[in-house]
C-alpha cells in the first residue's frame, strides 16, 4: 500500500491476478501518463485524472476491477475509457461507503462497465465533456434515491447519445438533463 500515487509522462499497467492499493488519492495526469488496469483490483481513496491523463479498463477477456473510496474525478483533458461489460468501478465497501462520479470537460469512451454503489448524484456530465461513446453500461446498488446519470451545465453545441443503459431499482431517476427541461 502507498498513501498517494502520481501517473505523470508514463505508463503504469497494474498486471493480472494482483490486487494493487492507494489509500489516498491517485493522480492520472498528462498527454501520456496512463494508468491501465489489467485483470486485477486497484483501491484507491480517490481517482483524479486530467491534462490529458487515461484510466484504462480495456481487458476485454476478464474483469478490471477498480474500487474507490471516496471518488473518480474525469477533468480538463483526462480520459475514462473501459471496453468491456465485465470491467466493474465501485466502492471500497458497497452498501455502506458510496463515491461520487464527475466527469467536467474531460472524455468518455465507454462500451462496457458496471458502475456500483454511487452517491444519490449519480454520474454527473458536466459542461464541455466528450462522449465518444457510452453504452453497455449496467448501474446498481446506488445511494437510495439516486439519479444514474445528469448532465448539468451544458452548451447548445453539445450532444450526447447513451444506449445499452441498464438501471436496478436502486435508481429513483435513470438519466436527467434539467436545462433541456423546458
Amino acid at each position: 500500500k502507498m498513501n498517494n500515487m502520481k501517473v505523470y509522462g508514463g505508463r503504469l499497467y497494474t498486471g493480472n491476478t494482483s490486487s494493487h492499493a492507494v489509500n489516498g488519492q491517485a493522480l492520472v495526469e498528462g498527454s501520456s501518463g496512463v494508468l491501465e488496469l489489467g485483470i486485477s483490483t486497484f483501491v484507491a481513496g480517490s481517482v483524479l485524472v486530467s491534462d490529458g491523463g487515461r484510466i484504462v479498463l480495456d481487458n476485454q477477456v476478464d474483469s478490471c476491477i477498480l474500487k474507490l473510496g471516496s471518488s473518480i474525478e474525469i477533468s480538463s483533458g483526462g480520459y475514462l475509457v473501459s471496453k468491456s461489460t465485465k470491467n466493474y468501478i465501485g466502492s471500497t465497501n458497497s452498501g455502506s461507503i458510496y463515491y461520487t462520479f464527475d466527469v467536467n470537460r474531460g472524455t468518455i469512451d465507454v462500451t462496457g462497465v458496471t458502475l456500483e454503489a454511487m452517491k444519490r448524484s449519480g454520474l454527473q456530465i458536466w459542461d464541455g465533456t466528450s462522449i465518444n461513446n457510452f453504452s453497455n453500461v449496467k448501474f446498481s446498488n446506488l445511494q437510495g434515491g439516486a439519479t444514474a446519470v445528469s448532465i448539468l451545465n451544458y452548451t447548445s453545441s453539445d450532444t450526447y447519445t447513451l444506449g445499452g443503459l441498464e438501471f436496478d431499482t436502486s435508481v429513483s431517476t435513470n438519466v436527467i438533463a434539467p436545462k433541456w427541461i423546458t
